[in-house]
């Protein structure tokens, strides 16, 4: 078995002027990002290792869950996951060793929503902040196939934290 989590970075600061790829997160965006790794520690979701896009947004959620996980393992930041589309994030996920049992991407919409879509055939719209659960029946990334998983479970922010 597999566990593929998949976080759309927090809610971002689009009053700053500066380019979309060092767009930072705003207030909320700093508040939901922790709170969401929080609640993957209490849920017992500590990844393996974690890939996300290099983008300012993106990085700085993949850093405040990593310190509320107290996350001590290894990030690769994926360009493809800014610049590509979901089947750049498949094929990070055939790459990686079987060791890794649980992984977490952290990326952009549309590119995760059509991510859990092509992984389990199940549309759930991914706001900010937002993570997908999957689960894979495999015994190797490279088994992997699209359409054939099972949607665990889809955690909100704004639900959570009311």
């Amino acid at each position: 078995m597999k566990n593929i989590l998949i976080m759309r970075h927090a809610k971002s600061d689009w009053g700053t002027g500066q380019k979309d790829f060092e767009r930072p997160l705003n207030k909320r965006g700093e508040e939901a990002a922790p709170f969401m790794g929080e609640y993957l520690r209490k849920l017992n979701k500590i990844p393996d290792l974690i890939i996300s896009s290099p983008a300012e947004r993106a990085k700085s959620t993949t850093f405040f869950v990593k310190n509320a996980l107290n996350y001590k393992g290894k990030i690769l930041w994926n360009p493809n996951y800014y610049y590509g589309d979901e089947s750049n994030m498949l094929d990070s996920l055939w790459e990686l060793g079987d060791e890794v049992n649980c992984v977490l991407l952290v990326g952009h919409n549309s590119t995760v929503e059509n991510f859990v879509t092509n992984l389990t055939t199940t549309y759930s719209p991914m706001s900010t902040a937002n993570i997908v659960s999957v689960i894979a029946d495999i015994d190797s990334w490279k088994q992997l196939k699209l359409y054939d998983n099972q949607f665990e479970w889809h955690l909100r922010p704004k639900n959570l934290m009311e």
